[in-house]
């Protein structure tokens, strides 16, 4: 947990309850950038999410601490703010915990109130209990868009309740399945649940392939 007094320096790590996922400043091979992120604590090269991509720390001097307004910053060695959760309300008390499901959560002490998650911004990947409703087009059966400079280049076609029928391969015998979950407009998304064991797997959208494709296997977590 990371408090106002206890903070995460450089390259500490805080790992979940049941040792799923670990969250640390992390400096990628050949780089000399420094990114906040959250990766599988089995195999530590798998990132599911990353605070600071876009603003990379240059050196070894940042830490993530709870901010005096209570927000989950990110600071650099000159204590400027590079990442914030941003959280308007303000609070007397917060912390931040990593769940084991991987979701970063911000929350208010004095009611245990989550004020900020990092399943609310997500990066590029997609793991069990996230909430998918990014490109979600509602306006007919659901299904999902990817778009590129305000044009849709890619769409997963239609849900029939199983799967994405534009999805070559998807099959309603996966061992893991999306489900819809329908509330008013703007609060209906989909989660994905794995039958086998939930917490060990990923799936990602890169810039090159729109489908799903499965990242990280149980059986190659045992082998």
């Amino acid at each position: 947990t990371v408090t106002i007094t206890h903070l995460l320096q450089d390259p500490e790590t805080i790992v979940s309850s049941g040792q799923n996922f670990r969250l640390g400043i992390f400096s990628p091979a050949n780089s000399s950038n420094h990114y906040v992120g959250i990766v599988y604590n089995i195999l530590g090269t798998i990132t599911i999410w990353m605070a600071n991509r876009d603003e990379p720390l240059k050196d070894s001097s940042g830490i993530v601490t709870i901010s005096e307004d209570c927000n989950l910053v990110i600071l650099n060695g000159q204590k400027q703010v590079i990442r914030s959760s941003n959280v308007s309300n303000f609070v007397a008390n917060s912390s931040a915990q990593l769940s084991d499901t991987g979701n970063l959560v911000l929350t208010d002490n004095s009611d245990e109130s989550a004020m900020w998650e990092s399943f609310q911004i997500p990066t590029d990947s997609l793991v069990s209990k996230m909430r998918l409703n990014v490109g979600l087009n509602l306006f007919q059966i659901p299904q999902f868009f990817v778009w590129k400079n305000n044009e849709p280049c890619w769409r997963s076609g239609t849900w029939n309740s199983n799967t994405f029928i534009g999805i070559p391969g998807m099959s309603s015998a996966y061992q893991s399945r999306l489900d819809l979950v329908e509330g008013n407009v703007g609060s209906t998304y989909f989660t994905y649940n794995s039958v086998n064991n939930p917490a060990l797997f990923y799936y990602t959208l890169n810039t090159s392939v729109f489908n799903w494709e499965r990242r990280l296997e149980y059986d190659m977590v045992k082998s």
